[in-house]
């Protein structure tokens, strides 16, 4: 081999490292201003000293000589405290819980110390809860800490692994849960037996490091998620920090309301709406607001498929607003905002004080003419991606 072709190889070489090294993830810290923001907003002193005179302490319900280093499976012991009290106490330290998860019930009340969490222990199961909510109604969580096994899991198959998951369920308020490593989502909101889950509120979220998204909102009405935090999720598709995506025509997308979200670093989309499963025999109304979102290093901040053309559907009959207002996206390496080809709909798509920074932190704020090209594109199925004005 000549030393000119063996300089060529070499340049080849790195070259490829080069680019290989480039499209490996990395997770990033959430900037510590904005942590703080979340922790100052923990409502530790909000559960209110009535709720905590009357919750019973589940600590009383382990074995004798239990161990505080979250290693031992107690799933069953909580599972009893839990069935038996309407109010609960978690313990005060790492509590390991096994692929079953716990199960709520309804017109309950769970309360989590400053120094409690639910870790699961290492599974090879492809579908997992670690915390369900199902078919029930009047629910409070204060400051769930819930972490999932995405380092340790056992299998390398499925990607429904959920920290929260909410299935056909009313009134059911999360405040300042943290949900993180899952081997799917951090929280997922869906339909179960054709009943949509209705009246969910989330506040003051920490969702990071989950494998598919931070959070999913398949089927729900009014669903709120306000001051919410969503980090670093990457593993597997979609791979959004906030993924409204319907299965089925049966499902629904009322009044969800999205207000003051942080995405950071998520390996594809900060948010993302998806439609085309929606689409069916019967006519289906979307009603999504979203107010104050702020992106920063996602691929793409703010992504939309109403159809994505891969299965043959029937017409659209998609109709229905997405309102969107106070945008501000930085450091995206694919583009702020995309829209994607597909058949027409009559979503209106409704953007206001939307604004761009560039890599040298230089501000730009998208003019109507590009507001206007992207409701167009959205409604006559069009692809447009925004990089650059």
């Amino acid at each position: 081999m000549t030393k000119r072709l063996r300089k060529l190889n070499l340049i080849i070489l790195l070259f490829i490292i080069s680019n290989v090294d480039a499209q490996v993830f990395r997770n990033k810290s959430v900037p510590e201003n904005i942590l703080k923001t979340y922790r100052t907003q923990r409502c530790d002193d909000k559960v209110g000293s009535q709720v905590l005179t009357s919750a019973a302490d589940i600590t009383k319900y382990l074995p004798q000589g239990f161990s505080q280093k979250g290693d031992i499976d107690y799933t069953d012991y909580l599972q009893q405290g839990i069935d038996d009290h309407s109010v609960v106490l978690l313990p005060n330290f790492p509590i390991a819980v096994n692929s079953n998860g716990i199960k709520l019930k309804s017109n309950s009340k769970v309360i989590f110390q400053t120094n409690t969490s639910l870790k699961l222990l290492p599974n090879n199961k492809n579908t997992y809860h670690i915390l369900l909510i199902d078919g029930v109604n009047n629910i409070d969580i204060y400051n769930a800490n819930i972490e999932g096994d995405r380092d340790q899991h056992l299998d390398k198959q499925g990607e429904w692994g959920m920290g929260i998951w909410i299935k056909h369920s009313e009134n059911i308020n999360l405040y300042s849960p943290k949900v993180t490593n899952c081997w799917g989502d951090g929280i997922y909101i869906g339909n179960q037996k054709n009943i949509t889950s209705k009246n969910i509120f989330i506040n003051n979220a920490l969702v990071d490091n989950n494998r598919r998204n931070g959070i999913s909102i398949i089927s729900g009405e009014n669903i709120t998620i306000k001051n919410t935090i969503v980090s670093n999720t990457n593993g597997t598709e979609p791979e959004a920090g906030v993924d409204i995506e319907p299965n089925t025509n049966n499902d629904d997308v009322k009044n969800i309301i999205i207000e003051n979200l942080y995405t950071f670093n998520n390996a594809k989309r900060g948010l993302l709406m998806v439609f085309d499963n929606l689409i069916g025999n019967k006519e289906k109304n979307i009603n999504v607001i979203v107010n104050k979102h702020k992106d920063y290093g996602s691929d793409i901040a703010l992504e939309f498929f109403v159809d994505r053309g891969f299965k043959k559907i029937p017409d659209n009959k998609l109709s229905g607003n997405i309102i969107i207002n106070n945008l501000n996206y930085q450091n995206n390496s694919k583009a702020p905002i995309a829209t994607n080809s597909g058949k027409r709909s009559n979503i209106n798509l409704g953007l206001k004080n939307v604004v761009f920074v560039d890599k040298k932190n230089k501000k730009y704020k998208l003019t109507t003419k590009k507001n206007k090209e992207l409701s167009e594109s959205l409604k006559n199925g069009d692809k447009l991606i925004i990089s650059a004005l």
